[in-house]
């Protein structure tokens, strides 16, 4: 990613790779993805087929994160309509934002601290 690409985006994205359900509050229509990677602004999605939804819908999207149950409500920002989604969270109470900030913050601390196995 560009630096102007990061500027734009407001917020570090972190590589994650977590089970997640997402649920689109208009239709309930329902998805079983991987989380792909997730900032303090939202995510990245991937179902592991076909996922047949419109921008600028309104989701609810539920995976664990260090241990934590996470559930936020996000609206969809972009889709490749093969799978892929961006998911721009939205509504997030202080709690929220408080629970967000404190898994990404072990996220990056344990992103260097991960050693590859070889």
């Amino acid at each position: 990613m560009s630096d102007d690409e990061q500027e734009l985006r407001g917020s570090e994205r972190h590589p994650i790779h977590e089970k997640a359900s997402v649920m689109v509050i208009e239709t309930g229509a329902t998805a079983v993805c991987t989380v792909l990677d997730i900032s303090m602004g939202g995510c990245r999605l991937q179902a592991p087929g076909e996922f047949r939804v419109r921008t600028r819908r309104r989701v609810e999207v539920a995976f664990q994160l260090c241990g934590l149950p996470m559930r936020f409500c996000g609206v969809i920002q972009w889709t490749n309509f093969e799978g892929a989604l961006g998911i721009q969270f939205v509504d997030l109470s202080p709690r929220k934002i408080a629970a967000l900030e404190e898994v990404v913050e072990e996220i990056h601390y344990l992103k260097g601290r991960i050693v590859p196995i070889r």
